[in-house]
């Protein structure tokens, strides 16, 4: 059945698809591990599963780079889209910079790292308010842990105003630039060569919509991270 299943998905959507699905099938057959407590780039957050989390955790300066461009151009008083934002570092840091006169606003594809960005809004200091859903903005291609089950969808054209917006979705984020219905004065975005939103891609998608590239951080010929204002 599960060998059918994979088949007729490689067949529908193609090799890169079907690897996520593999890992989403895999990962809901792993026993939960809940409960636990790790910090992630500072933030203590929940383990949604130990087994998944492992690699990241590992990996020196855990989304360093997003937050270092967090702590420089969100300032009090904006609100902040924070779309795929794994397990609530970047949406803590958001809150904290924005203060209580701010406001974020989060989308989460997995219910499981939305219920640990849920929790790590709650353990560590966050004076602005955070409003988190779990929902695939955009198609969600390539959604890791749970494969986006049970997540509500939402048009990027139907985002709400607001002042930044941090976009790191692994490969859908020229899908969510294009389409936005949004202008923010701020775009932090993580560029994914090895998939369908290259460092190219992107930039010409933000300088169509009049946005200059202010900076970038990162490998464009693999990850990148780029800052840019309107």
């Amino acid at each position: 059945m599960m060998l059918r299943r994979m088949a007729r998905v490689y067949y529908q959507e193609g090799g890169r698809i079907l690897f996520w699905k593999i890992w989403a099938e895999i990962v809901s057959r792993m026993p939960k591990k809940s409960g636990d407590k790790i910090r992630l780039a500072g933030v203590e957050t929940q383990r949604p599963n130990s087994r998944v989390l492992d690699g990241v955790i590992g990996r020196p300066g855990y989304e360093s780079i997003e937050i270092s461009a967090i702590r420089e151009h969100v300032k009090p008083g904006d609100t902040v889209l924070d779309i795929g934002a794994g397990f609530g570092a970047t949406t803590v840091q958001a809150a904290q910079r924005c203060g209580p006169e701010g406001k974020v606003v989060t989308y989460e594809a997995s219910s499981h790292a939305s219920e640990a960005i849920q929790y790590a809004t709650e353990q560590n200091e966050c004076p602005a308010p955070v409003v988190v859903y779990n929902a695939v903005v955009g198609s969600g291609l390539d959604i890791r842990l749970d494969g986006g089950d049970g997540a509500d969808k939402i048009s990027p054209s139907n985002l709400p105003p607001c002042d930044v917006v941090i976009c790191d979705v692994e490969g859908a984020e020229a899908e969510i630039l294009e389409d936005m219905g949004c202008t923010p004065s701020t775009v932090i975005v993580e560029a994914h060569e090895h998939m369908d939103s290259g460092f190219t891609e992107i930039t010409d998608i933000l300088t169509t919509r009049n946005y200059r590239i202010e900076e970038v951080k990162g490998d464009i010929d693999t990850i990148s991270n780029i800052i840019a204002k309107k």
